[in-house]
């Protein structure tokens, strides 16, 4: 875990009380030790929280013992590519196969780890982890920004494919494609010297904020959970995240942006992005 601490205001707090307990969980499971002290929650996450975190450890313990190895070794793999791999063009997706040929395919339909040659992870598989009451929970509140995705389809074929109307489910009650963020950066601004900003659909500005900002209270468990869940399985980039919101934080004191500050105090996963797609 990160040594920097996150301000007890904020819901990210949340994430961090169920990121600790569900590492213990996980050494507890992969220990197998019966006379080891069993983990046991702090009494400020939700009930329901635990029960989601104990399924997801379950999960994340059947995966790691469960180790699927392909035949490449990923850094070298990554060393090779170029800054815009887009894995369009089948010329060079045919020379990389050949190059780096992973082996045969593998049929996976339980909890898996899929590993390089050198036993770095690539990827965790891990299906039927959630539990049907938080799935529930996290479609119902989804309500709240009905209107916004609503508005994010359209028919021009101008507009990107993640909100193009004949890609979604025609008779679908609620569809769309929408974008939050407590930190933008603006697209045709100058990264070197462009201070991010709240994302619009959460600026106060905008008529349809106080819906985007109720979703992002509403999911503050369902989202702390799930960025819980990055601790165990890639602890660096949790780490990571979790610096950057502080960092944040830092700035929107230094700037004085007060939006910013508002919507991070919400904000309850280490990503700095949620990228929601309804169909």
């Amino acid at each position: 875990m990160p040594s920097i601490q996150v301000p007890e205001h904020w819901n990210l707090r949340m994430s961090d009380l169920i990121a600790d307990y569900m590492m213990n969980r996980f050494r507890e499971e992969l220990a197998c030790d019966a006379e080891r002290v069993r983990a046991l929650p702090s009494r400020f996450i939700p009930t329901s929280a635990v029960c989601e975190a104990n399924c997801i450890v379950h999960g994340l313990v059947a995966a790691y013992k469960n180790r699927v190895t392909v035949n490449i070794d990923a850094r070298r793999v990554a060393h090779n590519l170029t800054a815009n791999e887009f894995g369009k063009d089948p010329d060079r997706e045919k020379k990389l196969l050949e190059k780096y040929d992973p082996g045969p395919e593998h049929l996976i339909s339980e909890p898996t780890v899929v590993v390089d040659e050198q036993g770095c992870v690539l990827t965790w598989y891990l299906p039927g982890v959630l539990l049907r009451r938080l799935q529930d929970e996290m479609w119902d509140v989804l309500e709240h920004i009905k209107p916004l995705l609503k508005n994010s389809t359209a028919s021009s074929a101008e507009h990107k494919w993640r909100t193009m109307t004949s890609l979604f489910w025609k008779d679908a009650s609620i569809k769309g494609s929408i974008e939050l963020s407590p930190a933008w950066f603006q697209q045709g601004r100058d990264g070197r010297n462009h201070v991010p900003e709240v994302s619009a659909l959460l600026k106060a500005s905008n008529s349809l904020s106080t819906r985007a900002r109720a979703w992002l209270h509403e999911m503050t468990v369902p989202n702390a959970i799930l960025s819980a869940a990055l601790a165990v399985m890639h602890p660096d980039l949790y780490a990571a995240g979790w610096e950057a919101m502080v960092g944040l934080g830092r700035l929107a004191l230094e700037t004085g942006d007060d939006e910013m500050a508002e919507v991070l105090r919400t904000w309850s996963s280490v990503y700095s992005v949620s990228s929601l797609m309804v169909n």
